[in-house]
């Protein structure tokens, strides 16, 4: 799942750097929400997983 989300990251930074636009930018904007439920989903378990 973390490799999927840096792919979609690295997609984005691409199109940025070709020109910015607004379905780029809300685009960045789910994949920062998306990033946060899964950071809350998974930071409890680390002491599990340790």
């Amino acid at each position: 799942m973390l490799e999927k989300l840096g792919e979609k990251m690295e997609e984005f930074e691409e199109r940025l750097l070709k020109g910015p636009n607004q379905e780029t930018l809300k685009q960045i904007y789910i994949l920062k929400r998306e990033n946060l439920l899964l950071r809350k989903s998974v930071w409890p378990l680390r002491e599990v997983v340790t």
